[in-house]
């Protein structure tokens, strides 16, 4: 019995391990395809940033 659930176990662990490796190389991609550099830029006058999302960002709350 023990064996049997230490086996299903570590192929609970192996299939959300790879769910976490698809999301991340996802995240990845869309992140180097979307992100542009001044997405993060202070405002120079003191303001306070602009608080909508950038593109990148709504692409991914989409996944």
């Amino acid at each position: 019995m023990t064996t049997a659930m230490s086996g299903a176990e570590s192929s609970a662990i192996k299939g959300l391990q790879q769910c976490i490796d698809i999301v991340i190389a996802e995240v990845e991609r869309l992140l180097s395809a979307e992100q542009k550099a001044t997405d993060f830029r202070s405002a120079d006058d003191g303001l306070m940033p602009d608080p909508r999302p950038t593109a990148a960002c709504s692409k991914l709350c989409e996944l």
